[in-house]
């Protein structure tokens, strides 16, 4: 009987759980053809998918007022994959720092991130590596995650 009681009680506590909750959810508005339901649906975010690859940006695209205050230039547009990949606006920006390599207790820029969006609706983050690892002769410039947003997946 105790086992019974245990069972029924995980079984509920699994049916309020938000992930089937939301699953039921959108169950019912497809069985429905619920349209008030659908936008349940719709309405999560695509995973971001972790990418980590070099990326080439087109020099002639660099901004030279980030450059003018001591910030890589962010290129409008760079090669990846052999596309070109075209930077329609940046969401946000910031920097990680690191603790001085020597010794000293002072603090450096390490990498420069921003999140971008394309034309297409496609949310990047990139970042630039001010002091690659060493042994590397790959780009400073990197493509960490991709979120697709309108068009598809690049």
């Amino acid at each position: 009987m105790k086992d019974r009681r245990l069972a029924r009680r995980t079984c509920t506590e699994a049916r309020s759980h938000p992930r089937a909750v939301r699953q039921r959810t959108e169950r019912v508005a497809l069985q429905r053809n619920n349209v008030n339901n659908l936008h349940m649906i719709s309405s999560r975010p695509t995973p971001e998918r972790f990418v980590s690859e070099p990326i080439r940006p087109v020099v002639e695209t660099a901004d030279t007022a980030r450059m003018a205050a001591g910030e890589p230039g962010l290129p409008r547009e760079f090669e990846w994959r052999g596309r070109a990949i075209v930077v329609a606006s940046v969401m946000r920006a910031w920097r990680e720092t690191g603790p001085c390599r020597h010794g000293s207790g002072e603090r450096y820029v390490r990498k420069h991130w921003y999140e971008i969006v394309t034309p297409a609706g496609d949310v990047m983050k990139i970042y630039f590596e001010r002091q690659p690892r060493r042994g590397r002769i790959v780009s400073h410039w990197r493509l960490y995650s991709v979120r697709a947003g309108g068009a598809g997946t690049p």
